[in-house]
């Protein structure tokens, strides 16, 4: 059953507002959360330390994300910045995270100032620090077109898919189904260096939408969580992060999911 509902974790922030995650809990049956932490080298989270003690005190697992602001052009004190805000009391998430994204035309002109190919090279500086420096397994965040797409061959750093846990950003699927298969997975990164040994299980998770409603947040019940669901199985991911069982039952929340959500069943199951 547990090849059908694959365990699901979701992504909160500051636009989330105070998230009462056991909502998330019995709505959706996820096992982790994902809080975002810092920002370039000066952002702290308001709601971090909030999201952190309810994943606690609520037997889940927790990761710390970082987001990469490239127009400080300082990669390693945003680092720094990180690793000496991502413990709450002394205790350190389970996994952290570092949010990677490029530049566009939109953005403002801080962003403009750096090319894609100056983002790479940051890139290619600060993951790698992250986890020398936090000690902790570190997952990229991107879209597999930092990896597949042609044009971003000269940009994107490579090896970092050879050594690092992905995160696919795709939100290509708009129901909370959690139903991902590795056959329906997403496309897989650029072909690695024969050393690297890449399997398809570096991608290992998949944000399948923006919006997880209906769970209510906040005072209003307007914001809404990003959906992250395992492409490997619940103890392939503790084992790549190097964490035990939290004490809330997987099996448990997955039954939950199953049961209260027959319209998402595989057809003949």
């Amino acid at each position: 059953m547990a090849d059908l509902v694959r365990a699901r974790l979701i992504d909160v922030s500051r636009y989330n507002d105070c998230t009462d995650l056991s909502k998330a809990v019995d709505a959706w049956g996820i096992v982790g959360v994902m809080a975002r932490c810092t920002i370039g080298w000066a952002y702290v989270d308001p709601f971090y330390e909030h999201n952190f003690r309810q994943a606690r005190d609520l037997g889940l697992l927790f990761g710390a994300y970082h987001v990469l602001w490239p127009w400080n052009k300082d990669p390693l004190r945003e680092v720094q910045h990180f690793k000496d805000h991502m413990a709450v009391r002394g205790e350190p998430p389970d996994f952290v995270v570092d949010d990677l994204e490029l530049p566009k035309p939109s953005d403002d002109a801080g962003w403009k100032a750096v090319s894609p190919k100056e983002v790479g090279q940051q890139i290619a500086v600060q993951v790698p620090a992250i986890r020398d420096r936090t000690g902790l397994t570190t997952l990229c965040y991107t879209r597999d077109t930092w990896w597949n797409g042609p044009q971003m061959a000269p940009i994107t750093p490579i090896g970092i898919e050879d050594d690092f846990y992905l995160i696919e950003a795709e939100y290509t699927i708009q129901k909370p189904c959690g139903k991902v298969s590795f056959d329906k997975a997403p496309a897989a990164p650029r072909m690695p260096t024969v050393a690297g040994g890449w399997t398809r299980e570096r991608t290992i998770m998949w944000q399948w939408t923006s919006c997880l409603a209906p769970i209510p947040n906040g005072p209003e019940g307007a914001a809404a969580c990003d959906g992250d669901v395992l492409l490997v199985d619940y103890d392939r991911f503790l084992q790549i992060i190097g964490a035990a069982a939290p004490p809330v039952s997987d099996q448990v929340k997955l039954q939950r999911l199953w049961d209260s959500h027959p319209e998402l069943h595989y057809p003949g199951v």
